[in-house]
């Protein structure tokens, strides 16, 4: 991994590339927020360091924020996987899964553009917004 910018008291934001994969991740060091934004074909994936419920009330209000729609919302019975599906101003569906239980929340966001387009982009300044509230 190489060191691409220094952000603050000693924060670190890399990059790199898993060569063949598809795969980026962008690894955020300092604060304890999360272990990285880990970028696929399709969407934007993360760990933070904080409780499913914490994590659902941020998401609303990053979707908010952003002027995302929320369409729906599913909550499994067992309380530990939260499905968001938003639309964005722009007509993008929006889709936000977080599945968590005890300290740690597993989110995962994708954006898609019509039919079959993937907006990886829009998928990671989401997922950026949400995880630099813990």
């Amino acid at each position: 991994m190489r060191t691409m910018r220094r952000m603050g008291a000693g924060m670190a934001v890399l990059l790199a590339v898993s060569a063949g994969s598809g795969c980026w991740a962008a690894a955020a060091a300092g604060g304890g927020a999360a272990a990285g934004v880990y970028l696929t074909d399709q969407k934007a994936e993360s760990t933070v360091n904080a409780p499913l419920a914490d994590v659902a009330l941020r998401t609303r209000t990053v979707l908010a924020e952003m002027r995302i729609s929320i369409q729906d919302r599913e909550v499994e019975p067992d309380d530990r996987e939260v499905e968001i599906h938003g639309v964005a101003p722009e007509g993008d569906a929006v889709h936000v899964e977080l599945d968590g239980g005890g300290a740690t929340t597993r989110v995962r966001v994708s954006v898609r553009d019509g039919v079959a387009k993937w907006d990886q982009e829009y998928a990671r300044s989401i997922m950026q917004r949400i995880v630099q509230g813990f």
